[in-house]
């Protein structure tokens, strides 16, 4: 059965990320720049009136860029999945079914181990099922995934810690409030960076299954 085409799905991960990771280095400034604001001894109450509207804008487009990083590595991560599931015995190999590529990021406390183990797999079955590589090559380990799971949870933990705090109408608790914010935003840049790595180095074994597979049956048009 011929392979999906995903690289496209790739490169929107890549780009989608890279803006969100600008976006959160705006939001985590705009933050801090506002606790300072807050602090100072020349606050008026048109500065202050212009601050929340800036504040305001910058979340908005932090909150939109996030829920499409969401939708655009959840596509590509079903994708990459659900092309293992159209390999040769694949059904013995893989683990899980490829509905639960999308359906494990939405499931408490699932998701907190599954997509890590699917992602294991797809990192693993993608290079095995490419002829001569591991030959040639051998696998790359896994390092990489566990760097990218163990960011992205420590970074929720924080960002969730740093969300709660401040939040009190005294004045110092809320310039408090609006630095454990920045610092948590700034947490959760490492996941997004090994994530693009990791998408990128998957994509590049995808290819090369892919061409592999259309080099062995030019009858398969594959669109990459």
């Amino acid at each position: 059965m011929y392979l999906l085409p995903n690289q496209d799905r790739a490169r929107w991960v890549v780009i989608v990320f890279s803006i969100h990771a600008l976006i959160t280095l705006t939001f985590a400034a705009a933050q801090w720049w506002q606790a300072s604001l807050i602090g100072s001894e020349d606050l008026t109450t048109e500065a202050a009136e212009q601050s929340d509207i800036i504040i305001g804008v910058v979340a908005l487009l932090f909150l939109a860029s996030l829920i499409l990083n969401i939708v655009v590595f959840i596509l590509w991560f079903r994708r990459a999945y659900a092309n293992l599931h159209r390999l040769e015995n694949s059904d013995s190999i893989l683990s899980y079914t490829e509905g639960w590529a999308a359906g494990c990021w939405f499931v408490p406390f699932m998701n907190l181990v599954r997509p890590y183990t699917i992602m294991k797999e797809i990192w693993n079955e993608t290079q095995s099922n490419i002829p001569g590589k591991i030959e040639r090559e051998g696998l790359q380990d896994t390092d990489l995934i566990g760097w990218w799971w163990g960011a992205w949870i420590i970074s929720n933990i924080v960002t969730n810690i740093s969300s709660k705090l401040g939040g009190t109408v005294e004045l110092d608790d809320i310039i408090f409030g609006l630095q454990a914010n920045a610092i948590g935003q700034l947490t959760v840049l490492p996941g997004v960076i090994l994530a693009i790595i990791m998408v990128r180095k998957t994509s590049a074994f995808e290819q090369e299954l892919y061409d592999n597979q259309l080099n062995s049956d030019p009858s398969e048009h594959l669109l990459v």
